[in-house]
């Protein structure tokens, strides 16, 4: 979302009825994508001629919208300096590729993403974590997350956790 908050919140006719919104009218929809496609294409485009503009950006959007309500996305747990050690630790492409497949469909991608990011900045190791309690099952939404990571070469793990 911090990648494309640009072209998330472009001005369109019909799409901004409210100051109330947290995001375009046809944000969660299959038409989100194709109402902005030069737009998103041209901005994958700039990030994939320049990588260090996928943490500039992450860092200047975090720095100017942390106190926003934006759709998909929550930044009141996030400080900047964990902010700055993710961006070390996990690939600029990493970022930009799960980007990409959620802006291509935020309503169908928003969901199933993995609970956590686990990182560690010494050794440059990092996962994402999909934690399930005692008789929670991966949802459907979560195993296309899961199998995108894994055919796409991005670390990611499911956690069971027991109780004793």
């Amino acid at each position: 979302i911090l990648l494309f908050i640009r072209e998330i919140f472009l001005p369109q006719k019909g799409q901004f009825q409210s100051q109330f919104q947290d995001g375009p009218l046809d944000y969660r929809t299959k038409m989100f994508f194709t109402n902005r496609i030069s737009d998103i294409k041209k901005r994958i485009s700039t990030y994939q001629n320049d990588p260090e503009l996928i943490k500039k950006t992450i860092l200047l959007n975090f720095s100017k919208y942390q106190n926003y309500a934006l759709p998909g996305l929550y930044l009141k747990n996030l400080d900047k300096d964990t902010l700055e050690e993710i961006l070390q630790v996990i690939p600029p492409f990493v970022l930009l590729n799960l980007a990409t497949r959620y802006i291509y469909h935020p309503g169908l991608h928003g969901r199933g993403f993995p609970d956590l990011i686990a990182f560690n900045s010494k050794t440059g190791e990092y996962a994402f974590i999909e934690v399930k309690s005692p008789g929670d099952k991966i949802s459907e939404a979560q195993r296309y997350w899961l199998d995108y990571m894994q055919t796409h070469k991005i670390t990611c793990r499911v956690i069971n956790i027991c109780l004793r």
